[in-house]
């Protein structure tokens, strides 16, 4: 079965702060807009589900409405004996116990058809520590592309582990922008004050643009834009150029059915 420390590792802030998530999301009016579902990736033994099904019954405005407005409990895991233990712990309650792999949006998501969840279908995907998988920027680009893809127009929960697979808070947010996925609000870091940040915690929602690096394919459409503003305020071409080649990580682009439609430029000042 999964290592139980996996999670407990990081208490005491971070299992107050999910359940203090869980119990925004399911507060929010109108309460018919609110997922019908919680599914919860890398399930365990269940405990998470049942604590989340026990905030919402006792702390929201949902709880008061379950009997018309149902919350269904869906754990993932790629342990048959977590699966079974999590059935077992749901038991009375509605749910369903799901056996796919982890670090697969695409087979997780097929997995999840056959129990009656669509991307078209509202949910809340809960995933904790992304600690097993590793890989370069490029590879995380993909696995966030995948999972963007595998939970459509629903809110994903995460609370990633930086320290363990050594992708910053910071480069995870920009790399979920460039698939279009936005943090619903402020993201919550641990420590709270000091750096660096082993821990945050994101309600991520799909927007339909994404922002990304600017790159020097851009060019042309970067020009344009210069051609909109005031005109003693246009850059010119060579000094875009520059930007792009001197800074490529300091500067973004909003991008839109595949058009570029802003951007914004930044500078590293010396100490």
């Amino acid at each position: 079965m999964s290592d139980p420390s996996a999670f407990s590792r990081h208490d005491p802030v971070t299992p107050l702060d999910l359940q203090q998530e869980i119990a925004d999301i399911f507060n929010r009016e109108p309460v018919e807009a609110q997922p019908d579902a919680i599914i919860d990736v890398q399930c365990g033994d269940g405990r998470f589900l049942e604590e989340a099904f026990q905030t919402i019954r006792t702390r929201t405005a949902r709880g008061r409405r379950l009997e018309d407005l149902p919350v269904r409990l869906i754990g993932v895991d790629d342990d048959p004996q977590n699966v079974d233990a999590t059935a077992r712990r749901l038991t009375g309650l509605p749910h369903a116990a799901v056996l796919a792999p982890r670090n697969r949006p695409d087979v997780r998501g097929i997995a999840l058809q056959q129990v009656g969840v669509t991307s078209e279908r509202k949910a809340l995907h809960v995933h904790r520590f992304s600690g097993s998988f590793h890989g370069d920027g490029e590879s995380w680009q993909q696995h966030i592309q995948a999972l963007a893809r595998s939970v459509g127009q629903s809110r994903l929960l995460m609370l990633e582990d930086h320290a363990a697979h050594q992708l910053s808070a910071e480069a995870f947010i920009t790399l979920a922008a460039g698939v279009g996925l936005f943090n619903d609000g402020r993201v919550k870091r641990h420590p709270r004050s000091s750096d660096p940040c082993r821990v945050s915690l994101h309600v991520l929602a799909k927007r339909d643009y994404v922002i990304r690096h600017a790159a020097e394919a851009d060019l042309e459409r970067l020009c344009e834009l210069e051609e909109l503003c005031w005109q003693h305020t246009r850059t010119p071409r060579e000094r875009i150029l520059s930007r792009l080649r001197d800074y490529p990580q300091g500067h973004f682009v909003l991008e839109k059915d595949g058009r570029v439609l802003g951007v914004i430029y930044s500078q590293r000042i010396p100490a």
